[in-house]
C-alpha cells in the first residue's frame, strides 16, 4: 500500500467511526456517505481535500469516547498529513505557512509533557528528537507523521494545562484589521485614528463656509439634494470621505453621512460596534439569573463575539470554551446554549446593518 492509499484508508477509518445516530452528525450523513463512496477520490469537479476540510473535519469533535488532548494532537498530525498530500510538490513544503504553523503547534503540545513520568519513559527520546533535531522536520515523511500520531498521541493525557485566563482571545489581528482604512480612487491605506483626525479637521474647516454643513451645524432642515451634494463634495476631497470609510474608521454600523457630520461637530455621539456589543451583553446578563461560572462563560463569549462578530453552536466545543476546565454541558443545557446562539445571531444582524 503506497503513501496515498495509507492516508485514504486512515481517513476512511476515521469517518466510519463517526456516530451517525448523533443529532449533531446525522444532518451530515450525505457528506459522510460521499467520502465513503469508492469514487470520492477521483470524481472530476470536486477537490477531496477541500471537501474533507470543510465538511468532515468539523464533525470529528463528535467522535465518542474521545479524550480531548490526545484527540487534539491526532487532529494536528492529520492536518499535517493533509498538508503534505496537498503541497508535497512544492519545494520545502513544510516551510509553508500552514504546515509550519501545524509543526509549531505539535511541538508546543510536546513541550507540555513533564519529565519524570515513568509511563512515558520509552517515548522521551522520540519527544526530544522531535523538539531538538531540525532534520526531523525537513521533508518529513508520511511514516514519520504516522509515528508521531500513533506513538505520541497517547502520552498527551499527561500534558500539563496552562492556567486558564478569563479572556483567552488573541485580539491583535482583529484590531489591526479594524484599525486600517482604505480611501480614495487609489485605495490608499491609513490607520483609523489618523484618518479620523484628518477627516474631523477637514469637516471643521468646511463648517466655516460650506452652506450644507452650516445648515447641519445650525440644526436647520436639509433636503435629499443637499445630502447628495454634500456626499459628492466629501467624496471628491483628497480624503475620499464616504459613509463607508467613516463607518470603517469609527467602527460603527453604516450610517447616513449627516450623522457622522453631526458627531464630528459635537451635536450627537456615535456608538461604535464594540459599544453596541458590550451594551447588548450587559443587558443579556441583567435579564438572566446566572451563577458566577455562567457569568464568566458569557463574558468569555462576549470577548469571542467582539473578535469574530459571529457565533455558531459548534463554537462552544472549541477553544476558548473547551479550555475552561469543564465541558460546556456543565455550564448550560443545550436549550440554553441554543438561546444564547440566537441572541448572538440577532446581535450580529444589528451590528452589521
Amino acid at each position: 500500500m503506497n503513501d496515498f492509499e495509507k492516508i485514504k484508508q486512515s481517513i476512511i477509518d476515521e469517518v466510519k467511526s463517526l456516530p451517525k445516530d448523533s443529532e449533531s452528525v446525522s444532518p451530515h450523513i450525505a457528506d459522510i456517505e460521499t467520502v465513503l463512496n469508492p469514487n470520492f477520490w477521483n470524481t472530476r469537479g470536486r477537490d477531496p481535500i477541500d471537501f474533507l476540510k470543510k465538511r468532515i473535519i468539523p464533525l470529528m469533535k463528535y467522535k465518542p469516547d474521545v479524550q480531548l488532548k490526545p484527540a487534539s494532537f491526532v487532529y494536528k498530525c492529520e492536518q499535517l498529513l493533509l498538508a503534505k498530500l496537498e503541497l508535497d510538490l512544492i519545494p520545502e513544503w513544510w516551510k509553508q505557512e500552514g504546515p509550519e504553523k501545524l509543526i509549531d503547534e505539535i511541538c508546543v503540545s510536546l513541550t507540555k509533557i513533564p519529565d519524570g513520568i515513568e509511563e512515558i519513559a520509552d517515548k522521551r527520546q522520540l519527544i526530544d528528537t522531535v523538539l531538538t533535531e531540525e532534520n526531523f522536520w525537513n521533508n518529513i515523511s508520511i511514516e514519520k507523521i504516522y509515528q508521531l500520531r500513533d506513538e505520541l498521541s497517547p502520552v498527551m493525557i499527561y500534558q500539563q494545562s496552562e492556567p486558564v485566563k478569563t479572556i483567552l482571545i488573541r485580539m491583535e489581528d482583529v484590531i489591526q484589521q479594524r484599525d486600517t482604512v482604505r480611501y480614495g480612487p487609489e485605495m490608499e491605506s491609513i490607520d483609523s485614528k489618523t484618518y479620523i483626525e484628518k477627516v474631523e479637521k477637514k469637516i471643521r474647516e468646511l463648517a466655516e463656509s460650506n452652506p450644507i454643513i452650516l445648515k447641519i451645524k445650525n440644526d436647520e432642515q436639509i433636503t435629499q439634494e443637499d445630502i447628495e451634494s454634500l456626499a459628492d463634495t466629501l467624496n471628491s476631497s483628497e480624503l475620499g470621505i464616504t459613509d463607508e470609510t467613516l463607518s470603517k474608521a469609527y467602527n460603527t454600523p453604516k450610517r447616513d453621512i449627516v450623522e457622522f457630520i453631526r458627531h464630528i461637530l459635537g451635536l450627537t455621539k456615535l456608538s461604535n460596534k464594540d459599544d453596541m456589543v458590550e451594551e447588548a451583553f450587559s443587558g443579556f446578563l441583567l435579564s438572566k439569573s446566572f451563577n458566577p461560572e455562567q457569568i464568566n462563560f458569557i463574558r468569555i463569549l462576549e470577548a469571542v463575539f467582539l473578535s469574530k462578530k459571529h457565533i455558531e453552536y459548534v463554537d462552544f466545543f472549541d477553544p476558548p470554551f473547551s479550555n475552561m476546565g469543564k465541558p460546556v454541558a456543565s455550564f448550560f443545557e443545550k436549550e440554553e446554549l441554543l438561546e444564547i446562539v440566537g441572541f448572538c445571531k440577532t446581535l450580529e444582524k444589528e451590528v452589521n446593518e
